[in-house]
């Protein structure tokens, strides 16, 4: 619309809606309405609910929704990454003239690193891809959550030190507990390469009992070393608890002496025994650094465990993504679905 020229500058029309594509506009509040359903149901049945709720003239669907929403997704995204790469750098860290416990338990903030794996979508070239989901605890009880698509970018270190400055936390105080994978500890490296790495003590105590119960399945012809394997195992597991590794080791290769031993007939619960004792070895031996003494961080009240990110994990994947009905998902599409918002107040914004 022009006014007279005698008036000065012309007038011309605008709309206050964003635009939501080639086929016209969207007001915002349903585009909000959509991307919260979105985030906690299926696309179809939000397409169901809002078409019975509040009809609309549009003919809603599930793609629909499905597009809506992944533009909210990228927009997230990308005002993420103009943020990352507008936000300054911290500088080195600062010598602190205090006990390392003391320092640990009142200045770190504990991050919990777990990942878990979703069908893919295009079953070429992978038919499943990585979904990392961790949770972030400042030492005054601040807690928050988060989740990524593991891929190649520079951006997935950048997701834990968001998560970390989200609690106010610092870089330079982060402990990240991990259950040992090599890609979450070189993940932890590229986010805070002046913080600790720790591995879970839950997993390394499983890997025990599993080596324990098949220790009770030694046949009875050598009934009376039964005990002794069971004996040694416990010993191996409080001296790995108290921080003496290197006795750890000594009994762990004790034990698989023992399996390695010449024998008529070598039965199964032994050959098992010693194929699970070759990966407890090795498993120590790559997380020879990441072990501490868990007496004293158990009694310091510091964390040792990631049983609150198992949680987290079970949130995203097992019920946002519905694992457990086989849905398939794009590496695009599982991202904007763990950056979306959530109605809990701790899970990223």
């Amino acid at each position: 619309m022009t006014s007279c020229s005698c008036q000065g500058e012309p007038r011309r029309t605008f709309s206050s809606l964003p635009p939501s594509g080639p086929r016209g506009l969207i007001a915002p509040e349903w585009l909000y309405l959509q991307a919260k359903l979105a985030s906690l149901i299926p696309f179809a049945r939000v397409a169901d609910l809002l078409g019975d709720v509040l009809p609309a003239n549009e003919g809603l669907n599930a793609e629909t929704v499905r597009t809506r929403v992944g533009r909210v997704g990228h927009r997230l995204e990308d005002e993420r990454v103009r943020h990352w790469f507008e936000q300054p750098r911290q500088s080195t860290p600062e010598v602190l003239y205090r006990s390392p416990y003391y320092r640990r338990r009142h200045l770190d903030t504990t991050v919990g690193l777990d990942c878990g794996y979703v069908r893919n979508r295009h079953p070429r070239p992978e038919r499943h891809f990585e979904v990392v989901a961790g949770r972030a605890r400042a030492p005054g009880g601040a807690a928050h959550c988060f989740a990524f698509v593991r891929n190649r970018s520079f951006l997935c270190p950048h997701h834990v030190q968001e998560a970390v400055a989200a609690v106010g936390g610092e870089l330079q105080h982060v402990t990240v507990l991990t259950d040992g994978d090599v890609g979450l500890r070189g993940l932890q490296h590229e986010a805070a390469p002046h913080g600790d790495h720790m591995t879970d003590w839950f997993h390394i105590a499983m890997r025990f009992q599993v080596l324990t119960q098949t220790a009770k399945g030694v046949p009875e012809d050598e009934a009376d070393m039964r005990g002794w394997v069971i004996d040694t195992l416990e010993r191996a597991k409080w001296h790995l608890w108290h921080g003496h590794r290197w006795r750890t080791g000594e009994l762990l290769e004790d034990l698989h002496g023992w399996t390695q031993a010449k024998r008529t007939v070598t039965p199964f619960a032994i050959s098992k025994l010693r194929r699970g004792l070759r990966d407890l070895r090795r498993f120590l031996h790559r997380n020879r650094y990441s072990l501490p003494c868990y007496a004293i961080r158990y009694r310091y009240g510091m964390p040792i465990s990631t049983a609150t990110t198992e949680s987290t994990v079970n949130q995203v994947i097992s019920r946002r993504m519905v694992k457990l009905q086989q849905m398939r998902w794009s590496r695009d599409g599982a991202q904007a679905r763990a950056r979306r918002a959530h109605p809990g107040a701790e899970w990223h914004p």
